[in-house]
């Protein structure tokens, strides 16, 4: 599931990028969580993922909200990147009042290991392939000034994202592993039951707009080795998922916005 502007134009304007390309726009990369700019799918966390052994790194929570709705996207293999960093801080998109809803999240059931991660080079969706040996995801870091690393494919983003912020004040970039179920088993992680974004406040609705908004958050990751039926993330994390088919007994996949993208979450 990816995670949309609505028209289908890029403005660059200093260092602020807006994509109108009916996926998203973005101001800030891994920085703000300003959801009036942009729609799109995925997210990221730190504490450790049961999954193989893998450890989530912690880091800061990027930004916006982004929709990705093709499954096609182009393919990343050695390490794609958008280009050049992008303004926003970690808060920016925290602050309630004026909220702009922007577009109205939906579900977004994209071909398995097939990742939604910001703007690439060219202005369009930048799209993770696991097909091209780069299918997750590194939301950039603070690496100064209001200013994000961009984003970047990596073939396991929980080895390690290269674009974190090192300086002093600088923040780690954010790995996402998934954006539904299947992205897990297409990526590695055999038998994974669960997508789970760590580190985040639970989805609240956002006064006036209807739909849930989960604010920080450190990496989502792919979670359980059974195998079989969704399962539940540990405790305080929260589930991701592209349809009802990745969410445990009980829940709905009910769509909504984390960052830079339009995801969904079982609740």
């Amino acid at each position: 599931m990816k995670l949309v502007l609505a028209s289908g134009c890029v403005v660059v304007v200093a260092a602020l990028a807006v994509a109108c390309s009916g996926k998203i726009a973005t101001v800030g990369s891994n920085g703000g969580e300003g959801d009036a700019q942009a729609a799109g799918s995925s997210g990221a966390g730190s504490s450790g993922s049961s999954n193989g052994g893998v450890t989530g790194s912690s880091g800061a929570s990027s930004s916006g909200v982004g929709s990705s709705s093709n499954s096609g996207g182009s393919g990343n293999s050695g390490g794609s990147s958008s280009s050049g960093g992008s303004v926003g801080g970690d808060d920016a998109g925290d602050l309630d009042a004026g909220v702009d809803c922007g577009p109205i999240p939906t579900l977004h059931e994209n071909p398995a290991g097939d990742i939604y991660c910001g703007l690439g080079a060219d202005g369009g969706s930048l799209d993770c392939l696991a097909s091209a040996g780069d299918g997750m995801c590194c939301l950039g870091g603070l690496i100064g000034n209001g200013v994000y690393a961009p984003e970047v494919c990596s073939p396991n983003a929980m080895v390690g994202c290269p674009n974190g912020g090192e300086d002093a004040g600088g923040t780690p970039a954010i790995p996402i592993q998934c954006n539904q179920v299947s992205d897990c088993t297409a990526n590695g992680f055999q038998g994974a039951s669960a997508c789970c974004l760590q580190g985040a406040s639970a989805p609240a609705i956002v006064p006036g707009c209807g739909y849930p908004k989960a604010k920080g958050g450190t990496a989502i990751v792919c979670e359980g080795s059974g195998g079989g039926p969704s399962t539940s993330c540990a405790a305080g994390e929260i589930q991701i998922c592209s349809s009802d088919a990745d969410c445990p007994s009980g829940t709905t996949c009910t769509p909504g916005k984390w960052k830079i993208f339009q995801l969904g979450f079982c609740l």
